[in-house]
């Protein structure tokens, strides 16, 4: 067959995380963590001999509270921040597909989103637990596909409410 691509891409990740944890009372605990994230990429296309690099720093948190009412009814809160980095196909690469051809875009930043979730967790028997939540969340920079290039280009907003309901049969 043709070769029709030719490339090597290193990525190098340094993290640090830290969380601290405090017991306010036997039946509220609060939490607070913190990340933060140094990537690189590295991006070597031999066909074109093209050399590319691109950094991200990115730092996110989070903050909750659980409360406990007793030991099989629990209430929580958190507010937390996360991110996405652009991938190496949509930084450099580009994509070459069925559906038509991807330009990659080097400029793309991370996409960003706040969090917001207020959930009560029961669980009524050993093998029975059920969950409630309802979310918000802010969501910067997405990254789609426009006109054929990737583009940071949405912020949407959303908002829901999730219900679970677990059985262990076993």
């Amino acid at each position: 067959g043709t070769t029709v691509s030719d490339n090597l891409t290193t990525e190098k990740v340094f993290a640090m995380y830290g969380e601290l944890k405090y017991q306010a009372t036997e039946s509220l605990v609060a939490t607070m963590n913190a990340r933060f994230d140094s990537i690189n990429y590295d991006y070597k296309d031999n066909f074109n001999n093209l050399k590319l690099t691109k950094d991200f720093s990115v730092f996110s948190w989070r903050g909750g509270v659980n409360y406990s009412f007793a030991k099989d009814v629990d209430l929580y809160s958190n507010i937390s921040t996360g991110f996405r980095t652009p991938t190496v196909t949509q930084l450099f690469a580009g994509d070459i597909s069925p559906t038509g051809n991807t330009a990659s875009n080097p400029n793309l930043k991370p996409e960003q989103i706040d969090v917001l979730e207020l959930a009560f967790d029961y669980r009524p028997t050993f093998d029975l637990k059920t969950l409630l939540n309802i979310f918000r969340y802010d969501l910067a920079d997405l990254i789609s596909v426009v006109n054929g290039t990737s583009q940071n280009v949405h912020d949407p907003d959303g908002y829901g409410l999730e219900a679970e309901l677990t059985w262990d049969g076993t």
